[in-house]
């Protein structure tokens, strides 16, 4: 069964646990490959809004930009 409220609640315990995860070290399972600051530099620089949409929660994505050193780039997140 997909729905109900046991499923419902193994998915929040879940979801929180992977927030935590994530909140913990928020890099540690992922990198910013070379050259992506340059290339948001020179977006900026053209004029372009940057923004970010994810399927992540924002508060999450909002921390994994920052302890990537990228957020500040971004005009919005959208999670």
């Amino acid at each position: 069964v997909l729905a109900g409220p046991a499923t419902n609640a193994r998915v929040a315990r879940r979801r929180d646990g992977f927030a935590q995860a994530t909140l913990a070290t928020p890099m540690a399972r992922g990198a910013v490959f070379d050259g992506i600051a340059a290339l948001l530099d020179g977006l900026r620089a053209a004029g372009l809004p940057l923004r970010v949409v994810t399927n992540k929660p924002t508060a999450l994505s909002r921390e994994v930009l920052a302890a990537a050193g990228l957020l500040a780039r971004f005009d919005a997140v959208h999670g």
